[in-house]
């Protein structure tokens, strides 16, 4: 994590590597040059349904059985969460009440990028989604547990996704295909200071609902906590609200 205004964060990596095939003629360009206005998004039109994930209408993927649990750190420093809220809503927009047959959305406390963080960090929703696609049955709380003290090789962590992978087939080590061979942090980025770690359990619940501490035991334990009330979040109208709208001309 950056500790100053100064120091560069790993998003303009990801950019700075990427700006020059999402943008129309290949013509790359630095983040730090990039004018986040309407005349940029307005570049990006043209190969957006080509990049990007953001396409509500999920109907052939609810014919086919398709079950989608979408999850979110609330301090990814890299992404903001608004994001996938907004694709969220946009989904529940395009396909109304069917999408609580085959979407849920789970936003957790304190989380980094993909992992790790303040918060408890350490979940399981590949066993929740193969339970909804064989069982039938949504996930409701979903357990989140804090990382064990020295956790790494987890995705979006300084350090992880290096070495060998815990179960991998023999001779395989490393990142997947596509991903950074070395995540370290960029130069000038130093890595968080070491805290205590408190370890806690939590439930997360689908969004909007958010849990609700039901006392009298310990906070740290998640079965002292329930569901609470539903605490939406606003998604403001900005620049890019057009590139959660249905793809037009797109083959299904």
């Amino acid at each position: 994590m950056p500790q100053s205004k100064d120091q560069p964060i790993f998003s303009s990596m990801i950019v700075s590597g990427s700006s020059g095939l999402i943008f129309p003629g290949g013509r790359p360009a630095r983040a730090d040059r990039m004018a986040f206005d309407g005349a940029t998004f307005d570049r990006l039109r043209e190969r957006h349904p080509l990049f990007d994930a953001t396409n509500p209408d999920l109907s052939a993927f609810e014919r086919r059985g398709g079950k989608l649990i979408l999850f979110h750190g609330w301090s990814d420093p890299h992404i903001s969460p608004i994001n996938t809220i907004a694709y969220h809503e946009a989904v529940r927009r395009r396909m109304g009440a069917r999408a609580d047959g085959f979407e849920r959305l789970y936003l957790m406390p304190g989380m980094y990028h993909c992992s790790g963080g303040e918060g408890p960090s350490r979940f399981d929703l590949l066993g929740a989604v193969i339970a909804w696609v064989e069982g039938g049955r949504g996930p409701d709380a979903i357990e989140t547990r804090t990382q064990p003290a020295g956790g790494r090789g987890e995705f979006g962590l300084p350090g992880g996704m290096r070495g060998p992978r815990p179960g991998g087939a023999a001779g395989m080590s490393g990142p997947p295909p596509g991903t950074h061979r070395d995540m370290r942090p960029p130069a000038g980025m130093m890595a968080a200071p070491s805290a205590p770690v408190v370890q806690r359990s939590r439930p997360v619940y689908p969004y909007p609902y958010v849990a609700a501490y039901a006392g009298p035991g310990d906070p740290n334990v998640a079965s002292s906590w329930t569901r609470g009330k539903a605490s939406p979040v606003e998604v403001p109208a900005w620049a890019g609200t057009a590139f959660y709208e249905s793809y037009a001309g797109v083959v299904r």
